[in-house]
């Protein structure tokens, strides 16, 4: 019997969902990486979430035949060391679109409307804040940058334009026109879009060409009343120009989703603002979303198993298996 290993925390559902459908393989479950050594040996999958799989790891993972990761994101697993020993390494594109878009706008409202202090403020018994409420700002016809416009990107765009927003997008591939057409976002450079977006939210994967693709510069050059929301990773931005830039509130503040370090420890300096929302990099997590992640996963490992092949854009690393 093959076996499975689901790698780092999933929700009960996400893990019904995987065994159900895997009924066939042996399922376990690994949730520190400080097991690896034991429990990766004789692996054939691997469901990975939280976690890494770095060389390291994969040098001792002989049956390994494909690595699945837990979304669309795949920055923690060394896809060139895993495909140049014949292992493919697979995300689940646009499955958590719906979520992570939901939860931009759920980041932008909230920091926009400043609900986290409003919400202390009640609870604290000093009810109205005039003077913060002063700095509140409606989403309605205001001009939304979307940095990446992959599926999340277009997600995010459309639900936004329920607002009555324009929109404005950069990515390092421009859609074709008919699809800006379809969209109905224009295409701009990175610094216009600084300057000229109300908010601007992030869904880019983290490669080393986006890390602190968002730093001092850029931060500078936006709006003072604009906002900034990030729910793909958090080496996107320059968490130290972030806290700069928004300790002097030279922008209206922020809303992170995603840190450079995971958990954020106490002393990280952003969590001591009161212009910046943050979260625990679970703008994707739902529990009928999972159903959906599960069942994906499985899908994938079951063609794999039985010798078919995946492509791009699920196939992540293509070149490095051509090659190998």
């Amino acid at each position: 019997m093959e076996k499975v290993a689901i790698i780092g925390p999933i929700d009960i559902v996400g893990k019904n969902t995987i065994k159900e459908n895997l009924s066939g393989f042996e399922c376990i479950e690994i949730t520190t990486e400080d097991d690896y050594a034991e429990k990766l040996q004789d692996v054939d999958y691997a469901i990975l979430r939280t976690l890494t799989l770095r060389e390291k790891a994969l040098k001792n993972t002989p049956k390994l035949k494909y690595i699945q990761r837990w979304g669309s994101g795949y920055d923690s697993v060394d896809i060139k060391f895993a495909g140049e020993h014949g292992i493919p390494v697979g995300v689940l594109p646009g499955v958590n679109s719906t979520p992570v878009a939901e939860y931009a706008i759920l980041l932008t409202l909230a920091t926009m409307r400043h609900l986290i202090n409003v919400d202390s403020d009640v609870r604290a018994g000093k009810g109205r804040n005039d003077k913060l409420l002063s700095h509140s700002y409606i989403v309605n016809g205001k001009t939304i940058g979307v940095i990446g416009m992959g599926k999340i990107g277009q997600k995010v765009a459309k639900l936004f334009q329920a607002f009555g927003e324009k929109t404005i997008y950069y990515d390092a591939f421009r859609q074709p026109a008919e699809k800006e057409k379809e969209l109905n976002i224009t295409y701009v450079d990175i610094e216009k879009l600084a300057s000229q977006a109300d908010i601007i939210s992030i869904h880019v994967p983290l490669l080393d060409s986006t890390r602190h693709m968002i730093g001092k510069k850029f931060l500078q050059g936006m709006k003072q009343n604009a906002v900034i929301i990030n729910t793909s990773r958090g080496g996107i931005i320059d968490e130290s120009a972030l806290y700069e830039i928004l300790k002097s509130h030279k922008i209206l503040g922020a809303g992170i989703d995603v840190f450079e370090k995971e958990p954020p420890t106490k002393a990280n300096p952003l969590l001591s603002l009161d212009n910046i929302v943050v979260s625990a990099h679970c703008a994707g997590n739902s529990i009928d979303n999972s159903v959906l992640m599960g069942k994906y996963c499985a899908e994938n490992i079951l063609k794999i198993s039985k010798g078919g092949l995946l492509t791009k854009p699920t196939l992540v690393n293509e070149e490095y298996l051509i090659n190998k």
